[in-house]
């Protein structure tokens, strides 16, 4: 969809145009009827001056009679003016010598007329009663056409101008009048879960800075309300990490009861499978409040890559056996790269575990670390069947990837403390359009 930017320009780009077009066209008239005007005002002379020729000596009004009163007087201005006398039933009775041929005659007609003659000259044609005579005097207006033509010619060029003017002024205002907008969506844009405190700017009194004002008391709301919800987690999760220490305890001297029944045993197991389950889940909850309200106590110093996951090695590929799946390291590139050894640990084995279990037996979970320039990215790689891909945009979100045995929140963990770290994480498709490909990439150590 077109930026309202764009559309703001074009808007104004036509508007202008139209407007100049519009003024252009009306100029046009305008200045056509005038010059017409002044040729008729020149016709109306010269009628006056034939009319005080045909006044003067002896009446009639035979070829002759006419020719003797006018011819002198038509000849002298028949740089400007062509004069034909004709009966009132449009029989020629005089010409003036540059008039070749008779003047068109389609009585009645209006008093002024334009008209081309057979030579191709564009006239401008008076047509004058005076008894039973009608003088016609016709005076040459191509220079009327010729200025009119050039007065196109440059409007067309002053359009251009005006498209390019228009476009450029539209653009600039458009700028001027969405730059506060774009202060405010830039803002928004850097605000998120974990700085919700961040607020819009308002430096205006119209209806940007009420709009930025609406913008702050909503983030205000959003803020109180993620300050609650993280406290309620926080606070529940430490809350009954007691009573579930408790009921594991009793259900473990149940157990030790040499006078349980099979089922009975089966019975407490099972709960205690269920505690453990819940201990975990109330423990990455904690983790979480914990990360999202930027309280975790990181130990972030420069690490060797390759060292990290060498000492990984061991434990991994016993995970892997266990899991009947082989692992396969990859490894580029050499340096240092800041991050807390413990907790990039504990998001490692979280991915693996999970790639663990989505591989088939015999499969292989690949490793690929690759240090350069732009940073660490480490990436896992299973064979399994992959996620829907309505899902990958949701995979890290809380409880979307439950994986079995899982709290469904390892992902989201995992996202927390990598963004504490600096970096990003993501989910794709596997490299062969099979599996789930986890990519993190973290930035360089600071030098």
């Amino acid at each position: 969809m077109t930026s309202f930017s764009t559309r703001l320009t074009v808007f104004y780009a036509l508007s202008f145009i139209l407007a100049s077009v519009g003024m252009l066209t009306l100029g046009y008239r305008q200045i056509d009827q005038k010059l017409m005007h002044g040729l008729d005002r020149l016709l109306l002379t010269e009628r006056g001056r034939v009319f005080a020729h045909l006044a003067l000596g002896p009446p009639g009004n035979t070829p002759a009679d006419l020719g003797a009163k006018l011819r002198r007087s038509t000849d002298n201005s028949a740089v400007l003016f062509r004069v034909e006398i004709k009966s009132r039933d449009g029989a020629s009775l005089f010409r003036s010598s540059n008039l070749s041929q008779p003047l068109p005659w389609s009585p009645p007609s209006p008093q002024f007329t334009d008209d081309t003659l057979s030579d191709g000259a564009r006239v401008r044609i008076g047509r004058f009663d005076r008894g039973d005579l009608v003088i016609m005097v016709a005076t040459p207006a191509d220079n009327v056409a010729s200025a009119m033509r050039g007065y196109v010619e440059t409007s067309i060029g002053l359009l251009l101008a005006m498209a390019a003017f228009g476009i450029a002024i539209g653009y600039a205002l458009s700028q001027v009048v969405l730059k506060p907008l774009r202060e405010i969506a830039d803002t928004a844009a850097r605000i998120s879960a974990s700085n919700l405190e961040e607020r819009i700017p308002v430096q205006r009194g119209d209806e940007v800075g009420d709009l930025a004002r609406l913008l702050n008391a909503m983030l205000d709301r959003i803020g109180s309300s993620f300050r609650q919800i993280r406290q309620f987690t926080a606070d529940a999760s430490h809350e009954l990490k007691t009573p579930l220490s408790l009921v594991r305890l009793h259900a473990e001297m149940i157990l030790a009861d040499p006078g349980l029944t099979t089922s009975q045993e089966n019975a407490v197991v099972a709960q205690l499978e269920e505690v453990d389950r819940l201990s975990a889940l109330v423990g990455d909850l904690l983790v979480l409040a914990r990360a999202d309200s930027n309280s975790m106590n990181l130990a972030i110093a420069s690490h060797d890559p390759a060292d990290f996951l060498e000492r990984m090695r061991a434990d991994v590929e016993v995970l892997a056996e266990a899991a009947k799946v082989k692992v396969r390291f990859i490894r580029e590139g050499d340096g240092l790269v800041s991050f807390d050894p413990r907790w990039m640990r504990h998001i490692v084995l979280n991915l693996l575990n999970n790639a663990f279990r989505a591989s088939p037996v015999g499969g292989t979970v690949t490793i690929a670390s690759r240090l350069d320039a732009a940073g660490w990215q480490l990436a896992v790689e299973d064979e399994g069947a992959g996620v829907p891909h309505e899902l990958l945009s949701r995979i890290f979100d809380r409880f979307v990837s439950d994986a079995p045995g899982g709290t469904g929140l390892g992902l989201t963990i995992s996202r927390s403390i990598v963004e504490l770290h600096g970096g990003t994480i993501v989910a794709m498709p596997g490299r062969d359009g099979r599996g789930l490909r986890v990519e993190l990439a973290l930035p360089p150590a600071a030098t």
